[in-house]
């Protein structure tokens, strides 16, 4: 219990001191698309919760294995599999619906980047409630429309806020920096540490100016 005590405040801190935020901004975005899809259901909703939550186990387990295999050869299949099985998904809800499966994949994907964005070269506490405030309410207010009790809305509202923190503890363990990189064949080769050089020098010259 300690433990995980310790777990969840170390997580609180790194929302708002750390650029360890991508897995519960694109989690809570498929969370909030799969609340809109369950308010209006169909046979193709149903299809598109089943593809955008698979999204999400492709994420967590890819993230994890690569973490286990950093630096290794086996690195490289990992984030081969995840982009492969990502693809795929992503073709299969294109036969289901062209045009929504193009809006639920870049919706995540694109708020997304727009935090890891804002988390980078935001050094304000506007770019902190956008990154870490924003998600969270839209995600109040999906759990809201959705056809259940006004005490189940309150409670996995409630249950949600304090799940949060343990995102970037999970995002900690993979050998990436964000669900984007987990693409990167090997995590630590030349051409990443080249990446990480440049943007640390441009973030301090963000700030020294």
């Amino acid at each position: 219990m300690k433990k995980a005590i310790k777990l969840w405040a170390t997580g609180a801190q790194w929302l708002f001191t750390d650029n360890l935020i991508s897995f519960y901004v694109f989690i809570s975005m498929i969370i909030i698309e799969c609340a809109y899809l369950f308010a209006h259901p169909s046979s193709s909703n149903i299809a598109f919760i089943v593809i955008i939550i698979a999204y999400v186990i492709n994420l967590i387990i890819c993230a994890w294995q690569k973490g286990k295999y950093e630096a290794c050869k086996k690195e490289k299949i990992v984030s081969r599999l995840y982009v492969v099985i990502f693809l795929a998904l992503f073709f299969i809800g294109c036969f289901v619906n062209f045009l929504m499966c193009i809006e639920l994949t870049l919706i995540p994907l694109a708020i997304t980047l727009i935090c890891i964005i804002i988390r980078n070269y935001s050094i304000n506490w506007l770019g902190e409630i956008i990154v870490v405030g924003v998600p969270y309410i839209a995600f109040v207010i999906a759990i809201i429309v959705l056809p259940i009790s006004p005490v189940a809305k309150v409670l996995i509202s409630i249950c949600y806020f304090f799940v949060i923190p343990f995102f970037p503890i999970l995002e900690d363990n993979t050998a990436s920096c964000n669900i984007f990189e987990i693409a990167y064949n090997i995590t630590w080769s030349k051409i990443y540490e080249d990446h990480l050089k440049r943007y640390d020098e441009d973030k301090w010259n963000l700030i020294s100016s």
